[in-house]
């Protein structure tokens, strides 16, 4: 049975072909939960220091404007 050989051959390679692919998935699957990992924990951070620079840019356009208040 040749052909039934040669199917089974060719089954038995795709199977492979799958399995190498789906190892693959997965190494990229952990790679990118970690730079998700990374990413969760960095964005605190620039949060933070969005937040203080904010905050920095309102205290002087504040001072600007009472110091552009026309005096009595």
């Amino acid at each position: 049975m040749p052909q039934h050989d040669d199917t089974e051959s060719e089954l038995l390679e795709w199977i492979e072909e799958l399995q190498q692919e789906v190892a693959a998935l997965r190494l990229e699957k952990r790679s990118l939960r970690q730079q998700v990992l990374v990413a969760e924990s960095v964005i605190p951070k620039y949060q933070e220091a969005l937040d203080a620079s904010q905050f920095e840019l309102w205290k002087t356009q504040a001072l600007l404007n009472i110091s552009n208040q026309p005096t009595a």
